[in-house]
């Protein structure tokens, strides 16, 4: 069971995490020159998101809807 729980959370980072450095991108316009100016902003919307995704999907989250937790 904990292994399971362990899989959902990896699961949910990698979800948040591709949507927080999409979002970076975005606002970079693509251009990789700058990207480490910008990693404080990443790890505050990663942790953003990462906080609100139990919200969101009403106390289940992708990673454990996934793994039927």
């Amino acid at each position: 069971m904990r292994i399971k729980r362990c899989i959902s959370v990896y699961i949910d980072m990698m979800i948040t995490g591709f949507i927080s450095m999409s979002i970076i991108l975005i606002i970079l316009n693509f251009n990789l020159d700058n990207i480490f100016y910008y990693i404080n902003i990443n790890l505050v919307i990663f942790t953003f998101l990462f906080l609100l995704k139990d919200l969101v999907f009403r106390n289940a989250s992708i990673g454990k809807r996934a793994l039927n937790l």
